[in-house]
């Protein structure tokens, strides 16, 4: 009870009350619509909407309490990044070590790509980059570094550790406890669990899949994938037991892309499937890809508009393989 009442009075400074300028030191939490976004100031064709209430519904920011531009009384001054900086809650803001921590990965970045972009405006050839380059990305030694010391550089100047630190990055954990994980099924899994749009993974309820899309233009809407693909991968199951024990799942892509593949695969260098995969739910929880089906337009009979991988080794290469050309 003896806190209380400075309890609430605490809440009543972080809430703030709508006025006055927002500075650095402030722990104040008030919100406000994006009316920052142009600067009418500088020409109408530099105005832009607002953000937020009714007519524009969007998150709202926190509060600055910058002053209005001359030019429209309703949106607020743009920060200007040469002398301020957007206003942050002092309880958010990043401590002076894990700053520096970010900035100092920001200049790696540029840095490390500096060697690869001036390689690629030089080589007339795109290449294809497969995960043995990209894991070597980590572990070997930096181009940069080398070249320098071709040249004896490092040496006199006692540098080199200063110039790997710089072009190193971080290894990622999963490639430092996993040495062969591009190989790995379950993985595979995980990933497409784990990625930006987990939600497209449904349960499967009718196997073979059925495709949606007009068969005068897309061809037959059946599915090339078979009983016999997926019935020595459900642990001694059936099929229709694994569905009806909600076992296997699905990520149809089928319908999304096979209606632009046409325009996709006419450029130069570019392949695309429009694709299915079946999961199979294990006892350890995880996913299993234990089907691929890969479809492009039936156009060309002389090549299969359908085609089917199976675990283990065909399924993961061929699928990195047309992931990297697409």
């Amino acid at each position: 009870m003896g806190l209380k009442f400075l309890r609430t009075k605490e809440l009543k400074n972080k809430r703030g009350d709508g006025n006055g300028q927002r500075l650095p030191s402030d722990r104040i939490y008030d919100y406000d619509t994006y009316n920052d976004l142009g600067n009418p100031d500088k020409g109408p064709e530099y105005a832009r909407p607002t953000l937020g209430g009714e007519t524009n519904p969007h998150p709202r920011r926190c509060r600055t309490g910058r002053p209005s531009t001359i030019a429209d009384v309703t949106s607020e001054t743009p920060v200007n990044t040469m002398i301020s900086s957007t206003y942050v809650p002092r309880d958010e803001a990043m401590e002076g070590t894990r700053r520096n921590d970010i900035h100092m990965g920001i200049w790696k970045g540029v840095l490390h790509n500096i060697p690869s972009m001036v390689a690629t405006f030089c080589n007339e050839n795109d290449v294809c980059m497969d995960f043995a380059d990209l894991t070597r990305l980590y572990r070997s030694r930096p181009e940069a570094e080398m070249n320098l010391n071709m040249h004896g550089l490092l040496k006199f100047l006692d540098i080199s550790g200063s110039i790997e630190e710089i072009f190193k990055f971080e290894t990622p954990k999963n490639l430092s406890c996993v040495t062969s994980y591009e190989q790995d099924d379950h993985e595979l899994g995980r990933q497409t669990l784990a990625g930006m749009n987990p939600i497209s993974i449904e349960k499967l309820k009718v196997y073979p899949p059925v495709s949606k899309l007009d068969p005068s233009i897309y061809g037959p809407p059946e599915s090339d994938l078979k009983e016999e693909h997926i019935i020595g991968h459900l642990n001694g199951m059936s099929v229709q037991q694994a569905l009806d024990e909600n076992k296997l799942f699905i990520l149809d892509y089928h319908d999304i892309y096979l209606p632009f593949l046409e325009k996709i695969n006419s450029q130069e260098d570019r392949k695309a499937y429009a694709t299915r995969t079946i999961f199979f739910l294990t006892t350890m929880g995880t996913l299993k890809p234990i089907a691929i089906e890969l479809s492009l337009p039936p156009n060309d009979t002389n090549i299969p508009s359908k085609q089917v991988l199976t675990p283990h080794h065909q399924l993961v290469v061929e699928t990195r393989q047309s992931s990297c050309m697409r």
